[in-house]
């Protein structure tokens, strides 16, 4: 019915010592994993920050072009790919 005797009790201690040392291995591994991933949120963040600049400052300058063929080229190139940086970091 789950009480201890004395022969019981030492692998009822065995038991949630090795029980205790694998939730201990278990905090340990979500923290790391926490801070793994609060770390890639802070660069992702600061990588989406660095496009949006780009993509603004490029729009600033297309908007100051003169009509014509060249602000087309442009207006479509824009639409049409990424900006550089999204190829040099693997976004």
């Amino acid at each position: 019915m789950g009480f201890l005797t004395t022969s019981s009790f030492p692998s009822n201690v065995g038991l949630a010592a090795k029980e205790k040392k694998d939730l201990y291995f278990r905090t340990l591994s979500l923290e790391r994993q926490r801070s793994s991933y609060a770390e890639t949120a802070v660069e992702t963040e600061a990588e989406l920050q660095a496009v949006t600049a780009e993509l603004t400052t490029l729009s600033g300058i297309i908007a100051s072009l003169p009509d014509g063929e060249l602000k087309d080229e442009n207006v479509t190139q824009k639409k049409g790919q990424k900006p550089l940086h999204y190829f040099t970091t693997g976004l």
